[in-house]
């Protein structure tokens, strides 16, 4: 079995619940309710994520030559795209989070909207990486799977 399926899910999953985690710091540690080493708490996730996407980038690549006589050559160059944007989001999101716990109090609060912003830009960026990758695996169509019920076509309907 090919590495790539395997690591794509921590950057997805990675990105898309340090946005949650990056906002509840970001009012803790504004409301004083945590100190600002929090900020490490996100960037721990960020970079676990940011390691998944190197690894889906790498693992990619290897895959792309087994799949190359399977699938349309600009449908793997989009989805490479999207997954280059998405660990450039993860790496620069990672690096302002851990920098919001180190950063003077003078330069906090643009340090601290850095990291919710890019923590945004890699939740959003998650979407067109995952869903091309989907598209790629599974076509236009969802499974249809009876673990998917919903998704599986029904003659009682």
């Amino acid at each position: 079995m090919p590495l790539h399926p395997i690591v794509v899910h921590f950057p997805i999953a990675g990105a898309v619940f340090a946005l949650p985690l990056v906002l509840g710091v970001l009012w803790a540690v504004r409301t004083g309710r945590l100190a600002r080493q929090a900020w490490l708490i996100p960037g721990a996730l960020q970079f676990i994520s940011m390691v998944g996407a190197f690894a889906a980038l790498a693992s990619g690549e290897d895959l792309e030559e087994s799949v190359e006589d399977e699938q349309d050559e600009s449908q793997i160059e989009a989805h490479e795209g999207h997954a280059q944007r998405l660990t450039a989001g993860i790496a620069l999101g990672t690096v302002a989070t851990v920098a919001a716990a180190f950063v003077p109090a003078a330069v906090a609060i643009p340090v601290e909207v850095a990291a919710v912003v890019l923590g945004a830009a890699g939740a959003g960026l998650a979407v067109p990486t995952g869903h091309s990758g989907g598209e790629m695996v599974w076509g236009d169509e969802p499974p249809a799977d009876p673990a998917f019920p919903r998704y599986t076509d029904r003659d009682d309907d």
